[in-house]
């Protein structure tokens, strides 16, 4: 069986040693390959910070607590992977130490506030419908799946 562009390149960025990782075009292509793309974000997600650039931004965010970076009634939605239980305050729809499963439960939130989200077991992905002020960490790793004539190239250290 073949492993992903993206499976290959998330081995590069732990090479370099990569705590957060910046992923763009996973999203493009085939349903089967978005579908295993994501697959292998929620998998390898652990192992550092992965953050995936599409039609928003998206964090994959795992136990610990996590001041969103929200304007007030800036709309965002939570997805566990595969489920997280979780404490969301400074939303419209808040949580208190609730099990968040796969579903529809945490889409379509607006910030009321200083937005936190508090995971105490499991990962979820944040999702904002507009790219937020990114800051940039010491290192990371961009990783680009798009198509080049340069298909040897290795994800670009910042």
């Amino acid at each position: 069986m073949n492993r992903s562009d993206l499976d290959k390149a998330l081995d590069v960025a732990a090479q370099i040693g990569a705590s957060r990782v910046f992923v763009a075009g996973a999203l493009g292509g085939g349903l089967d390959h978005e579908l295993v793309n994501l697959s292998v974000l929620e998998r390898r997600g652990g192992e550092r910070e992965m953050i995936v650039i599409g039609g928003g931004v998206a964090r994959l965010l795992g136990p610990g607590r996590h001041a969103l970076p929200l304007k007030k009634g800036e709309r965002f939605s939570l997805l566990s992977a595969p489920a997280a239980r979780v404490t969301l305050t400074g939303a419209r729809h808040g949580l208190k130490g609730e099990r968040l499963l796969r579903g529809s439960r945490g889409l379509g939130n607006r910030s009321s506030g200083r937005t936190v989200l508090a995971v105490g077991q499991g990962r979820v992905w944040f999702v904002t419908a507009v790219p937020q002020a990114l800051t940039r960490p010491r290192r990371a790793a961009i990783v680009s799946l798009r198509r080049t004539k340069h298909a040897h190239h290795r994800p670009r250290q910042i």
